[in-house]
């Protein structure tokens, strides 16, 4: 539906999603990655992780390969890892009054596993460059995100030298649980990030409860990342 709307809209009704079949994992929430075609193709298959805590608590990460219309290879990983919400946590998931709240445990091991499978180059697109994005629901300076920054991966608004990025407001609080970490490689093509404000700020409280309003703000309860690249 989504895709559909998008070139409903477009005059140039060149939007695609990559296929999956009926995946990535069989939860009701799942990621994807929606591409322009007139911008990029598609190569190989996609790659999906599962095990661990992908099987019932992070959403299963997928991976696509994609080449420019410049000739640059590049992979672009979707995530979603395990909320905050206590609900049945327990033992080192429960909270443990660190600020990092429940399911702090399954989120690290998430990036870990995820840093793991990546080594082994799951699209076998043979590139250094890369890009994962997505909801992590840990802070910058969470866990979760420190051990990927540990194992090599990039924060794109440091890179970009953003002050003070969000993409999230909860009780009058701002932070940011959508990032952007590159490779090495894709960090030094990287040519601006932004985040979008259309959602953490129109909130329910400040009167956008409820209504359709005209437009793309409260779409979601969180922001859009925007990425600038050289490929």
């Amino acid at each position: 539906q989504l895709v559909a709307a998008l070139n409903a809209a477009d005059k140039d009704k060149d939007w695609q999603f990559v296929d999956t079949g009926s995946g990535p994992g069989d939860d009701a929430i799942r990621v994807g990655i929606v591409y322009r075609s007139s911008q990029v193709t598609p190569v190989g298959k996609p790659a999906t992780l599962t095990g661990g805590p992908f099987d019932s608590h992070s959403r299963v990460p997928l991976a696509q390969a994609f080449r420019s219309t410049r000739g640059a290879t590049f992979v672009v990983v979707a995530n979603h890892f395990k909320s905050k919400g206590c609900g049945s946590a327990s033992g080192a998931d429960a909270d443990q009054r660190d600020g990092q709240a429940c399911w702090n445990a399954t989120r690290t091991e998430s990036a870990k596993r995820l840093h793991q499978w990546l080594q082994t180059d799951p699209t076998g697109a043979q590139t250094k460059l890369a890009v994962l994005l997505g909801d992590f629901n840990a802070y910058a300076m969470e866990t979760p995100m420190r051990s990927l920054r540990a194992s090599g991966w990039q924060d794109a608004f440091a890179v970009a030298g953003v002050k003070q990025p969000y993409s999230y407001v909860y009780d009058g609080m701002s932070g940011r649980l959508d990032h952007a970490l590159l490779s090495p490689a894709m960090a030094r093509q990287l040519r601006g990030a932004v985040e979008w404000h259309i959602n953490a700020d129109a909130m329910d409280d400040a009167g956008y409860a409820k209504r359709n309003l005209p437009g793309p703000w409260r779409s979601s309860d969180h922001d859009p990342v925007l990425l600038g690249f050289s490929l």
